[in-house]
């Protein structure tokens, strides 16, 4: 039956986080899942600002400046 078990990957050796029920030399199958946000995903999930109007990137470094005072 498939588990899911969470592991370390250290100097070339995937470390479970948990104990694992098998017999040395024993054959499994890995699946890496990455834990990165891919830039898609992130700018999927991200929710910008709706804008009235076009902002220059000078009233921006002002804004900034002002918020800094």
């Amino acid at each position: 039956m498939p588990k899911i078990i969470e592991a370390i990957y250290e100097n070339g050796v995937f470390k479970p986080l948990q104990k694992v029920e098998l017999r040395d030399g024993e054959k499994v199958r890995l699946r890496v899942d990455e834990r990165r946000i891919r830039r898609r995903e992130f700018l999927r999930s991200w929710n910008p600002l709706r804008l009235e109007r076009k902002v220059t990137a000078d009233e921006i470094k002002r804004l900034r400046y002002e918020d800094i005072l």
